[in-house]
């Protein structure tokens, strides 16, 4: 678990391009679903972030130099994954939730329309008055939001555009709605299927040799907004993420700029 608490919803996954993933999700999960379920039409949704192991590091120079070699005007440090709008339907994310006698009980879709379709967030530190790749992590919202593309993003990128350097960070988003599943239907267990992209190579090469770390958001409203880009459960609130004695540091991460994801 990464070293300031944030919850966690499966062990974080390594990163690997043009590779179906599939998740298994942790008893924290099995309860939020569980509690999500029986609550009605448009209720009982459970909410995943996607974060790339260094956005759990206050180290600057992981943040700030990604890993990925080579490009014109930048690199990027991350993974992408197909979202809802991946014109192949095998690619996009799902849900499979199953009792104790391992039938299945539902496959779900995350959102696929609205204020709660999945996407990714955009922090830029330029963009938003600061300074670096930690300031835009500890940040308390993103530029922008994206919804319509047909990969989103979990990473960092640096980017050197007319004499200014941008540090750039992406968090992934998905909404599962479980209320209609009947609250008789316990669950026991619950795997999540991920499409990660190709690495993207060419002026703004895209990849990413890390791990991905399924969190917890605190609480969503109607739609995701800016506003939620760290409202992560158990994500510190003072805005400074240096580690303390005896915590153990974690790393994340995933992003996009240019390309299909731009």
């Amino acid at each position: 678990m990464p070293y300031d608490g944030v919850t966690q919803y499966a062990t974080a996954f390594s990163n690997s391009p043009s590779t179906s993933h599939t998740i298994a999700l942790n008893s924290t999960f099995i309860t939020d679903a569980n509690n999500a379920t029986g609550t009605g039409s448009g209720a009982g949704y459970v909410h995943i972030m996607l974060l790339h192991e260094n956005d759990f590091t206050e180290d600057a120079t992981l943040l700030n130099q990604p890993s990925t070699t080579g490009g014109f005007i930048g690199t990027a440090d991350a993974a992408r994954f197909s979202t809802m709008e991946d014109g192949t339907s095998a690619n996009r994310p799902s849900l499979v939730l199953k009792d104790a006698s391992g039938s299945t009980i539902a496959t779900v879709s995350p959102n696929s329309s609205g204020n709660l379709d999945d996407g990714y967030f955009f922090a830029s530190s330029n963009l938003l008055g600061l300074s670096s790749g930690v300031e835009a992590r500890n940040s308390a919202v993103a530029n922008s939001i994206t919804q319509s593309l047909t990969n989103a993003l979990a990473g960092h990128a640096k980017v050197s555009f007319f004499g200014s350097i941008y540090w750039i960070l992406y968090r992934m988003f998905l909404s599962f709605e479980l209320g209609l599943i009947p609250s008789s239907s316990t669950i026991a267990s619950a795997d999540l299927n991920l499409t990660q992209s190709a690495n993207q190579t060419g002026f703004f090469p895209i990849s990413s040799t890390k791990k991905t770390y399924l969190c917890k958001a605190a609480s969503i409203g109607s739609g995701w907004v800016v506003a939620d880009y760290n409202n992560l459960d158990n994500w510190r609130s003072s805005g400074t993420y240096e580690a303390e004695e005896g915590e153990e540091e974690a790393v994340t991460y995933n992003a996009n700029f240019f390309g299909s994801n731009f």
